[in-house]
């Protein structure tokens, strides 16, 4: 046996070395006992008194269990192996079990801990609250808040943490908030938007979800509580004299069940009912003008591929329309009448997506994926198309009459290419730099497309090859181009002047309005006839003009952005736009308004026709 082997085994036998030394002491387990009372009502502070066997420790946390982990609650000294913590339970804090653990500590250094120790929370009552009738109870007690849809949703605490129950893969509802939370089921109740945060964030975005901080409560209010890590709230569901509140909610006791609390008194209400929006004047300007344009440029197509970025939840259904657009976190989205939501697909940075109704049923949307490659996904799914997109542009898509589709895009070396039902390619025709064509199919067959060439003039080429309109556009501006019903088109544009012009069938020429710098109009053939546009005004609010002149929608703009208009069956249309406050909106015939949700900056949104799949 090698000498070295001989020495290690002699080291590992002899007593008082190694693990089974016949000598060694046993050591005693640092420990923390704590006294403390086992039941509690919400909004009172509790003493709890202990002592600990480790000699060192300097002071004492309360940590909470939180799922898998824990949260600090409060903390304090110890001296002489003792300590003596006072913990406040704010009315907000979760009813029922609440778990705990108490931690002796030297600075950052952990020295014992107690054993997971349980008190019950109760709700508050209200002392000397009155016992009479409510004076505001809609519908009987307890009658608002009817029956969550999703109470079926299941824990998933291990996989998202604390508070988390999942349907369908995910922890997240089509509010955007977590299920069984009591947020969620205060958005189901009032259909308040996403985005307000927990609910410790309620009462500072209270003017976000169209409410009203009061503290005099209404049967139908959001009751308020800011304590605690998240928060808490709960609808009215009754007003008693005293001013004391019945209310319903979720997971009030931690569990993700329906809860109820009765007299007690919240830390404020917030009343729905959504403020004025604000904002406008109108714009004005003089004629455009313009010169010539048009060229040639070199160039070739490059290669695509693929991206994948997840959105957000899906928004409540539109009613005719689906409108797709470039999320917030640079994902693409399609939401309306199938409310899709999230499709998973990233967008290049500053681009908007295209989206079409098709003849045989569903849509299909058109984007510069984040690879800067053409993508065409939808009914056909198509996906990426292996062709390479001028960065900072956007394509344009339309419906074919026998189910297919076509494109135009400016591809990476500048040039205008049209593919999809006929591929036609390259139509070597030099675009200006950072704009986007438009294409339209004509009532008589074929296609149509309008841009802005490379020497800032509108071109419109296609099924007539019309090509130099001989007018002069804004540098950075993109024109919209719609096929009349009884043949031929109307193209609506930015003028080198800043005005808004509209000039094809019709030929009408400027319109007299300005519009903001650096946006672009919308324009769509109304099914009673006549045409429709939409646009940013000088003073970065919407307006909606043409057949019907709307003029000024007095809603406001996110500066830098354009709006979409479709029109409907009936005779009116729809518009999609960016609002200031960086959200999607939708108005017109059935005025949706907010939809809430997040879009990318600098980027718009797109809107067509569609009534399902």
């Amino acid at each position: 046996m090698p000498h070295l082997i001989r020495i290690l085994i002699a080291l590992a036998l002899a007593p008082g070395l190694g693990a089974g030394a016949a000598d060694a002491k046993p050591r005693v387990a640092s420990k923390v006992s704590v006294s403390y009372p086992r039941s509690v009502v919400a909004g009172t502070t509790i003493i709890l008194t202990g002592s600990t066997n480790a000699a060192r420790a300097t002071g004492v946390t309360i940590q909470r269990a939180q799922g898998r982990t824990w949260q600090r609650l409060a903390g304090g000294k110890a001296r002489a192996k003792r300590f003596t913590v006072r913990l406040k339970l704010g009315p907000s804090v979760q009813v029922g079990a609440m778990r705990f653990r108490v931690i002796a500590h030297r600075g950052p250094r952990t020295l014992a801990k107690s054993k997971t120790l349980t008190i019950t929370v109760q709700a508050p009552t209200v002392p000397g609250a009155s016992t009479s009738a409510p004076i505001d109870d809609p519908g009987g007690r307890g009658s608002l808040g009817g029956d969550y849809p999703d109470a079926d949703a299941v824990d998933c605490s291990r996989t998202f943490g604390i508070y988390s129950w999942c349907k369908n893969g995910t922890w997240l509802s089509s509010r955007g908030y977590g299920y069984r939370n009591c947020v969620d089921y205060a958005a189901w109740v009032l259909g308040l938007p996403r985005g307000m945060g927990n609910a410790k964030d309620w009462k500072a975005n209270a003017a976000k979800g169209g409410l009203t901080v009061t503290n005099s409560p209404s049967a139908g209010d959001v009751a308020w509580w800011g304590g605690g890590t998240f928060g808490h709230v709960a609808i009215v569901t009754a007003v008693y004299p005293s001013g004391a509140v019945d209310t319903v909610d979720y997971n009030g006791d931690g569990r993700g069940n329906k809860t109820t609390r009765s007299q007690t008194r919240a830390d404020a209400y917030l009343h729905p009912g959504r403020p004025p929006t604000t904002i406008v004047t109108p714009g004005g300007s003089s004629t455009g003008g313009g010169n010539t344009g048009g060229g040639n440029t070199g160039g070739g197509t490059a290669g695509g591929g693929s991206t994948g970025n997840p959105g957000s939840p899906n928004t409540p259904n539109g009613n005719g329309w689906e409108a797709a657009f470039t999320a917030n976190d640079n994902s693409l989205w399609a939401v309306g009448a199938d409310n899709h939501g999230a499709l998973s697909l990233g967008v290049a940075t500053g681009t908007s997506p295209s989206i079409t109704g098709l003849s045989n049923g569903g849509w299909e949307t058109a984007f510069q994926a984040n690879d800067n490659s053409l993508w065409v996904v939808g009914k056909d799914n198509h996906g990426a198309m292996g062709l390479g997109m001028k960065p900072g542009t956007s394509p344009s898509i339309t419906a074919m009459p026998n189910g297919g589709w076509e494109v135009a895009f400016q591809a990476n070396d500048g040039r205008l290419w049209a593919v999809g039902q006929d591929n036609h390619g390259a139509l070597d025709l030099g675009m200006a730099p950072g704009t986007s064509p438009s294409i339209t199919a004509l009532s008589t067959g074929g296609w149509e497309v309008a841009f802005q060439a490379n020497d800032n003039s509108l071109w419109v080429v296609g099924a007539d090859n019309h090509g130099a309109m001989q007018l002069g556009m804004k540098p950075g501006t993109s024109p919209s181009i719609t096929a009349m019903p009884g043949g031929g088109w109307e193209v609506a544009f930015q003028a080198n002047d800043g005005s808004l012009w509209v000039v094809g069938k019709d030929n009408h020429g400027a319109m007299q309005l300005g519009m903001a710098p650096g946006t672009s109009p919308s324009i769509t053939a109304l099914s009673t006839g006549g045409w429709e546009v939409a646009f940013q005004a000088n003073d970065n609010s919407l307006w909606v003009v043409g057949k019907d002149n709307h003029g000024a929608m007095q809603l406001g703009m996110k500066p830098g952005t354009s709006p979409s208009i479709t029109a409907m069956p009936n005779g009116g249309w729809e518009v999609a736009f960016q609002a200031n406050d960086g959200r999607l909106w939708a108005v017109g015939q059935d005025n949706h308004g907010a939809l809430d949700l997040g879009m990318a900056s600098g980027t718009s949104p797109a809107i067509t026709r569609f009534a399902g799949s």
